[in-house]
């Protein structure tokens, strides 16, 4: 049940705020917080700030209110930042929020985000200009997402988090086709854009996205079911999967054949009873 305030709304004890973006930060030293504080205030008006010093009120706090991204210093008084990082990764709602880590802690960038999938790594000490630059674009896009998915569908409800060789980007799950997997890393196919060089295997990536509707088709692809259109026979046992925008390209095989045609006869039934 939903109860409407103004440009609020309560969900289950848990406040969404409609128009403005929830940002977490987590930083036990009070003259780092307010730095930060600081420039994040300085991105956007829309933003509403949480702050706290350890990792249990860090836990609070994103179970109190909708938080659509996290900075974390990795050295807190309680817990390891990382291990935070982990917490809030298993936190339902939670496995995609943007986290930025914040440390002078020389770590290895690849195996962090391998294991933590975060946004930024940004070392200490940094000036104003850097660290602007590095999440101008994360506000910027959260703030954009929250706007087109509306409000108590907090956008990182809706999104996914993923970071190529090239770039990061914030992408709607629902503009999700399908995924390759090329040369030893994940190609994901959209309705407006192809991301590639992104470093996970085929089910490391289905894992990630975690969506009941994201399955895979063959060995080497996966498709967000609830965007196929039309499933065309090529061979004895192989098949092109087709989406309603008008993509083609991802192949299915006869190991997956029967569950994702269930898949797809299910969801046509639906949209049409």
């Amino acid at each position: 049940m939903y109860i409407r305030e103004m440009n609020w709304i309560r969900e289950g004890g848990v406040v969404f705020d409609m128009k403005r973006i929830n940002v977490l930060i987590v930083e036990d030293q009070y003259e780092d917080m307010e730095y930060c504080a600081s420039m994040i205030e300085e991105l956007s008006e829309n933003i509403v700030l949480h702050k706290c010093g350890t990792g249990k009120k860090a836990v609070n706090i994103i179970s109190e209110h909708s938080i659509d991204a996290v900075f974390i210093d990795v050295i807190l008084p309680d817990v390891n930042g990382f291990e935070l990082a982990g917490m809030i990764r298993k936190t339902e709602n939670y496995r995609f929020v943007p986290i930025v880590f914040i440390t002078g802690e020389n770590r290895n960038y690849v195996e962090v985000h391998k294991r933590y999938h975060h946004y930024e790594y940004i070392r200490k000490p940094f000036t104003s200009t850097e660290f602007k630059n590095r999440v101008s674009p994360l506000i910027s896009g959260l703030i954009l997402e929250k706007k087109e998915c509306g409000g108590a569908d907090s956008a990182r409800k809706h999104m996914i988090l993923v970071e190529t060789s090239m770039k990061k980007a914030i992408i709607p799950y629902d503009n999700v086709l399908f995924a390759e997997f090329y040369r030893r890393k994940v190609c994901l196919h959209t309705d407006k854009e192809i991301y590639s060089g992104i470093r996970m295997g085929l089910k490391e990536f289905i894992g990630y996205v975690n969506r009941s509707s994201f399955k895979q088709t063959y060995k080497s692809f996966a498709a967000n079911t609830e965007r196929i259109q039309s499933i065309e026979r090529e061979g004895r046992s192989l098949w092109t999967i087709h989406f309603d925008n008008g993509t083609g390209g991802c192949l299915l095989g006869k190991t997956f054949y029967e569950d994702i045609v269930r898949t797809f006869v299910e969801r046509s039934e639906k949209s049409n009873g």
